[in-house]
C-alpha cells in the first residue's frame, strides 16, 4: 500500500500492484506533510489549517485530531513505534502521546523551519533550527551542532539509529554518525553528491538496507547502506531515476526493493529497482 497527500486536503491509499485508489480520507486543510509509523499501521498528517491528525492506515479511521495551533506549524513527526508525536511551530515543539495527551513543551529560541525526526528508540528528537544549528533533544541532555550547509530542512535517521542524513538547499547529503542519541562532531560528517539541485526529501528503507534522496532536478538517487558504510568519501548512487518534474517525496520498501515517488506533475509512481 502507498499513501499520498495532496493540496486539496485528501489522503489517499493506493494498491501498489494495480495503481488503484483503495481509500480516501479528508484532513480538512491543504496537506503539508505525511508520515507513517515503522510498521505501516498509522499515518500522521499535518495541514495548512494548523491541525495534526493520526489515522488508522487499515480502515482510514481517524484516531486523533490535535486542535489548531496558535502559530503556523512547520512540521510534524511520528515516532517509529507510533506512540509519540512531535509538532513544531514558530514558538517551539510540543510532544504528544498517541492518545493526544501533551507530554512536553520544548521552547526554541528560533523557529524550526521543517527538519525534525525521531531517533531510535523513539524517545529522542533531532531538530534543525533556523540559525543552521542541529539540536539533539533527549530527556537529560541537549546538544547543538553547527551545520556545514545553510537551508537544511530534511532529516532522516536509519532504523538502527546509527546514521542521520541531512539535506536542503544544497545538492549534497550530509551523513552524520549517531552515538547514544547524539550526533558526532562535524569533522566526522561525510558528504554525498546527490543531485544537481536542492534536495526535497530523504528516506531510509524500513530495514535500513537502502536510503534515497529526491531533488528539484527531477531525479531520485538511491544508495546501498552497507556499501556506503564500507566506502570512504563520496559514493555514486546505486540507482539514479529520472522524472518528468521536480520530485517532492519518496518512500522505500524492504523487499525487492521498490520505491514510491511523488512529483510536481501530480503523479505517484512506483519503481521496481531490480529492473
Amino acid at each position: 500500500t502507498v499513501a499520498s497527500a495532496a493540496d486539496d486536503g485528501t489522503l489517499r491509499l493506493w494498491d501498489a500492484a494495480s495503481g488503484a485508489a483503495t481509500r480516501t480520507m479528508n484532513h480538512g486543510g491543504a496537506l503539508r506533510s505525511l508520515e507513517s509509523s515503522a510498521d505501516g499501521t498509522k499515518l500522521l498528517s499535518m495541514g495548512s489549517d494548523r491541525t495534526v491528525k493520526l489515522w488508522n492506515a487499515a480502515d482510514g479511521a481517524s484516531l486523533l485530531a490535535i486542535p489548531a495551533a496558535a502559530a503556523d506549524l512547520t512540521t510534524a513527526s511520528l515516532a517509529g513505534d507510533g506512540q509519540q508525536i512531535a509538532v513544531a511551530a514558530a514558538d517551539g515543539i510540543k510532544i504528544y502521546q498517541a492518545d493526544g495527551k501533551l507530554l512536553e513543551r520544548i521552547e526554541s529560541p528560533l523557529p524550526v523551519p521543517g527538519g525534525i525526526v525521531w531517533t531510535e528508540p523513539s524517545r529522542g528528537l533531532i531538530v534543525c533550527r533556523a540559525d543552521g544549528r542541529l539540536d539533539a533533544q533527549s530527556i537529560a541532555v541537549q546538544q547543538a551542532v553547527a551545520m556545514p550547509d545553510a537551508g537544511t530542512q530534511h532529516l532522516a535517521v536509519s532504523p538502527d539509529g546509527k546514521w542521520l542524513l541531512t539535506a536542503g538547499a544544497m545538492p549534497i547529503i550530509r551523513c552524520w554518525p549517531i552515538a547514544n542519541g547524539l550526533v558526532v562532531p562535524p569533522a566526522a560528517v561525510r558528504g554525498l553528491t546527490a543531485a544537481a539541485g536542492p534536495i526535497t526529501d530523504l528516506a531510509f528503507s524500513p530495514d535500513g538496507m537502502h536510503f534515497a534522496a529526491s531533488s528539484e532536478d527531477k531525479t531520485v538517487a538511491v544508495w546501498d547502506t552497507a556499501a556506503f558504510a564500507a566506502a570512504a568519501g563520496d559514493l555514486p548512487p546505486k540507482w539514479k531515476l529520472a522524472h518528468d518534474a521536480p520530485v517532492r517525496g519518496l518512500a522505500l520498501t524492504n523487499t525487492e526493493p521498490r520505491l514510491a515517488t511523488c512529483s510536481d506533475d501530480g503523479f505517484v509512481a512506483m519503481w521496481d529497482l531490480r529492473s
